[in-house]
């Protein structure tokens, strides 16, 4: 290798353990499985406050095991997941011997996300069997408030409840709650600053009553052969008594619904457009693609909230860390060093 080349080139640093799905300023981060587990830097995070810190799907008391999951676009997430159907018996395979038993008497779970102020996600089980199952499926879900920058060290004190409550039999609440508060002192201005954050999270349109024990939310499955089971599940940020509900419902995974939908593909439409001709050179259509990829890039970092219309908006700095305004990007002519290195590279990250 070249290394005068070599030593000139830009130093990245990807985060090859994390899938970001977001919008605004609200950022899900899950490891490659798509569930928040013990990795500090996962969880949702909405105004730099980690609101989920845990958050995994559990058949029978056990993990599924992941089939594919990917971003569709920035705030879209599919994940397929499938289990061993319990109590249905399987043959061994008599052929390679290499089948597993998932694969051949699958219980398919389907999760479909999309970020929009809150997260709407879809859950969809299907047994692909030729006989009925009946199990247990379980959410596993924990929250803790904490800021960015103390994510790896705790340095808040404050006051963590949960409640539950059934609305119905297809609808059920979950809501957490948090206080902190603390005095200060600070170049002649004292007093005592106050902090609350909130996260409701509501089941709806459940296929079977929900209920919640521990960190664990529960639901009975009952299915018959090629039968399904589905439930949506809501999360809304509370900033300050101020409610930031998903702005996408049931099965509305494509094509522009809402107003961040609307704002977006104006965006898309009416920037400027690249296009290369057969005849030029091969790396053309690499740049081409690169610049659309920018083009979206853009469009992801949009703060909704500091709209000035649909056509006068202002980015983020960078996804994940500096989802906020940027003062010294914002006033400067051209970026400074601590921007381009962790603030607009990080825009780059799917």
């Amino acid at each position: 290798m070249d290394t005068h080349h070599h030593k000139s080139l830009a130093r990245l640093k990807p985060r090859p353990s994390t899938i970001y799905c977001s919008q605004g300023r609200a950022v899900l981060a899950t490891n490659l499985d798509g569930v928040i587990g013990d990795f500090p830097r996962h969880g949702l995070f909405v105004g730099k406050t980690r609101l989920l810190s845990r958050y995994r799907y559990l058949v029978d008391g056990k993990p599924p095991q992941t089939v594919a999951v990917s971003n569709v676009e920035q705030h879209s997430w599919l994940g397929y997941y499938i289990s061993p159907a319990p109590g249905v018996q399987w043959k061994p395979d008599t052929g390679s011997g290499e089948m597993e038993e998932s694969s051949e008497e699958t219980i398919e779970l389907k999760v479909s996300r999309n970020v929009g102020l809150g997260v709407h996600e879809d859950i969809d089980i299907t047994n692909f069997t030729q006989q009925a199952a009946k199990f247990t499926f379980e959410i596993e879900i924990d929250a803790d408030f904490a800021d960015q920058a103390e994510i790896f060290r705790r340095k808040q004190r404050g006051k963590l409840t949960h409640h539950w409550r059934r609305i119905s039999s297809r609808q059920a609440e979950l809501a957490y709650d948090y206080h902190a508060s603390h005095r200060y002192s600070h170049q002649g201005n004292r007093g005592v600053a106050q902090l609350h954050r909130s996260l409701i999270v509501r089941i709806e349109k459940a296929s079977s009553q929900a209920s919640f024990h521990g960190s664990r939310l529960r639901f009975d499955v009952r299915l018959k052969a090629h039968e399904s089971w589905h439930t949506c599940i809501k999360f809304t940020p509370v900033f300050e008594d101020k409610q930031m509900p998903p702005l996408y419902d049931c099965h509305q995974f494509f094509g522009a619904r809402n107003e961040l939908d609307r704002k977006r593909e104006i965006f898309l439409r009416e920037s400027t457009q690249f296009r290369t001709g057969q005849a030029v050179a091969k790396l053309a259509s690499v740049v081409e693609s690169a610049l659309l990829q920018a083009t979206h890039d853009l469009a992801a970092l949009r703060l909704p909230d500091l709209d000035q219309g649909n056509r006068s908006w202002v980015t983020a700095a960078g996804l994940p860390i500096y989802i906020a305004l940027f003062g010294r990007a914002s006033l400067s002519r051209s970026p400074s060093p601590a921007v381009n290195d962790q603030g607009l590279m990080e825009s780059l990250i799917p």
